[in-house]
């Protein structure tokens, strides 16, 4: 893994600071899983629709 120093504008680190600590992670490991999902074309809704449909076609399956 290589380090890389960033710049970040006040309202964006505190902004990574309360979501790292709301999920008790470090800001470097939510910075991490960010960008992993940037650059994969994953966001939160993606997933969210996906697990929706999943359950709607679980639910379908036990209907039968």
């Amino acid at each position: 893994m290589r380090a890389f120093p960033a710049r970040l504008d006040d309202d964006v680190y505190d902004e990574l600071k309360q979501r790292a600590h709301v999920q008790r992670k470090s800001m470097n490991a939510v910075l991490n899983e960010s960008l992993d999902r940037h650059f994969r074309g994953v966001t939160d809704a993606k997933a969210a629709l996906q697990r929706a449909l999943e359950a709607l076609e679980r639910a379908e399956r036990s209907e039968k």
